[in-house]
């Protein structure tokens, strides 16, 4: 999702083997304003399938519409991916719930996992009894690195590769307003593929590739191409063709492929019906531009006994009639438009796929608030001492307070390196030592009376060693009974057993009194998330599956 503040323009593209489509937009604070929608044909001699060429053909088209626009939006198609619908996956925090997606969904692919980007939305509610489902896709990584060579020819930065049926998903639910009907099926008609997916309760929960050859039609159809901002001219004309169009096709081929639509329809319903038995689908929306839509969603009026509409987007985006009319092949691309304005958890992006955060970076989260507790304590120490020197030693008294600083910085700094070290060694285990550190530093004084030499800790006795050194015996003193003192939450047992060891008092220095404070951690903290880490490790995989 994009800065509130920042108005960004995108291009979302969308391509088969014939056509390219291409949706320019502006989006901020949550809105996306269309500036552009427009196609072309691919020449013959031109395939996507050769990066290279296929980059400079966008470069060409881009240059001669006058698009400056660098930033672009991607939706891969469903015959390039992998999708599973995840159903009865358990409430999950968000950092866990990429640890537990993957271990369903590896067992679905025919590749292995490293060799892929895998990607979820966030889980949705299914059903009555707690349990979630997602959707969740994979890319091998060669298919994903020849759309970056594609957009890398075209002199294109790729912001997001997201799932084209999901896209489409958005799209629908714009134009229908994300809940008319209980159940839709869309229908996005292509030159050689036409994706098939039912869309319930606004959530994709079926979703298909079926390969059927679409031959082009006599006369070229009207083609989507007008810009939104600022209103074309009459005599602006609504179509772009590049040479070399295909021949035209006959009329018994056309309706050879629309029987073989029709067809790919129904076995998709009745896969779905086998996922959920007993659903009805109230309303078919189908898109694409190859001209065949309108005959295709007559045969399925008659055919399911249903209601049926081209997609037509112009309601939502303020256009009229004819403009949504030609934009009945734009769903993908406006879908990827409809992404940029909600949050990035809800949609796939195979360039940024969540994943799992670990234990150690959660912990290590800790570690910039002690550092700027300490920080602000040596400044408020700064300006007091600063205030209280007479004028006469003022310049001198500042030097020295730099050197102190300095010093102090410096055995901060060791500190927090050592306490990293001591996090990465200790992540697997119950006791978490960075909440006792931050515990124990917090119950001492500040380093005008005393100041931390070294730390050590044992893992086996559950003990801490502080070294320190301090302006007077009684500054030790006070420090044990603190420590002696100190509670964790609601406790009344004391939390650690300290143990002042021999101190010795040097002749001069600020701090003279050396002396050595063995610690003990005796009680126990409430551990919630280790709590659950090991329950979810006593029930195994195959109980989290």
């Amino acid at each position: 999702m994009l800065p509130a503040l920042v108005e960004k323009q995108l291009l979302a593209l969308d391509w088969d083997d014939h056509d390219v489509r291409v949706v320019h937009a502006a989006v901020r604070k949550g809105r996306s304003r269309i500036l552009r929608v427009q196609s072309f044909a691919i020449p013959p001699d031109i395939s996507p399938a050769d990066p290279a060429a296929f980059g400079r053909l966008l470069r060409e088209f881009l240059d001669r519409e006058h698009i400056r626009t660098r930033d672009a939006l991607i939706g891969l198609p469903r015959d390039r991916v992998t999708v599973k619908r995840l159903r009865g996956l358990p409430p999950a925090a968000p950092e866990d719930l990429p640890g537990v997606i993957a271990l369903q969904f590896e067992r679905e692919l025919a590749f292995p996992a490293s060799q892929a980007a895998v990607d979820y939305a966030a889980p949705v509610p299914d059903g009555d009894r707690g349990a979630h489902s997602a959707v969740v896709a994979a890319v091998r990584l060669d298919v994903l690195d020849a759309y970056r060579a594609i957009l890398k020819a075209a002199g294109l930065k790729l912001l997001r590769a997201g799932l084209r049926p999901h896209a489409n998903r958005l799209a629908v639910n714009a134009v229908l307003d994300a809940g008319r009907h209980e159940r839709v099926l869309f229908v996005d008609v292509g030159s050689t593929f036409t994706e098939i997916d039912v869309i319930s309760g606004g959530q994709l929960t079926f979703t298909r590739a079926a390969s059927v050859v679409v031959p082009r039609e006599p006369e070229p159809h009207a083609r989507g191409a007008f810009q939104a901002e600022p209103p074309p001219t009459p005599d602006e004309g609504l179509s772009l063709r590049l040479s070399g169009s295909p021949p035209p096709a006959r009329g018994d081929e056309r309706s050879a492929a629309l029987n073989a639509l029709v067809m790919e329809v129904v076995r998709s319903v009745e896969a779905y019906r086998s996922e959920e038995p007993g659903v009805t689908i109230s309303h078919v929306v189908i898109g694409g531009d190859t001209g065949l839509e309108e005959r295709l969603a007559e045969a399925l009026r008659d055919r399911f006994d249903m209601t049926a509409e081209l997609f037509n987007p112009a309601v939502h985006f303020g256009w009229d009639g004819s403009r949504g009319r030609d934009a009945c092949g734009f769903a993908a691309a406006l879908g990827l438009i409809e992404a940029q304005t909600s949050r990035p958890e809800d949609h796939i992006d195979f360039l940024h796929p969540k994943k799992v955060v670990t234990k150690t970076e959660q912990r290590l989260r800790k570690l910039p608030i002690v550092a700027a507790v300490a920080a602000l304590f040596l400044a408020a120490a700064g300006v007091l001492y600063h205030q209280t020197v007479t004028p006469q030693k003022r310049q001198l008294a500042e030097l020295k307070r730099q050197i102190e600083e300095a010093q102090s910085n410096k055995r901060e700094m060791e500190s927090l390196s050592k306490l990293v070290g001591i996090v990465r060694d200790l992540e697997a285990d119950q006791v978490v030592w960075i909440d006792e550190m931050h515990d124990i530093l917090a119950c001492l004084p500040g380093t005008e009376q005393l100041v931390l030499e070294d730390i050590s800790m044992q893992q086996k006795d559950r003990s801490i060693t502080l070294r320190v050194k301090a302006t007077t015996p009684q500054v030790l003193t006070e420090l044990v009974n603190r420590l002696h003192d100190f509670r964790v939450g609601g406790e009344t047992s004391r939390h650690y057993d300290v143990k002042q060891g021999a101190t010795s008092t040097a002749a001069y220095g600020t701090h003279p009194v050396s002396g050595k404070l063995d610690i003990t951690v005796v009680g126990a903290r409430e551990r919630p998330d280790l709590a659950r880490a090991d329950e979810s490790a006593e029930r195994g995989p195959s109980d989290r599956g």
